[in-house]
């Protein structure tokens, strides 16, 4: 299968309209717990990656695979190169 390169301005355009969507949402609902925006995005993160291997079932197995791994990959090497945020004091 072709690796696909995603439209870097595209990404961010969607990925600030999903922050700026979440950010609305707990200030509406004060009594939302960090622990539950976190397990909300993973699942969200989760169910793409599900949905999209779905789709991908009508190019073949091999499609369902790349989706796969991509994933795994792509999160793996973003948290591995993002060093833990720390609040200075």
């Amino acid at each position: 299968m072709e690796v696909a390169k995603s439209n870097k301005e595209r990404v961010k355009e969607v990925l600030d309209h999903l922050l700026s969507s979440l950010n609305s949402y707990c200030e509406e609902h004060h009594e939302v717990e960090k622990i539950d925006v976190f397990m909300a995005v993973h699942n969200f993160h989760v169910v793409t990656v599900l949905d999209l291997e779905r789709q991908a079932v009508v190019i073949g197995p091999q499609s369902q695979l790349y989706f796969r791994k991509l994933a795994i990959d792509t999160f793996k090497t973003a948290l591995e190169n993002k060093p833990p945020f720390r609040i200075n004091k």
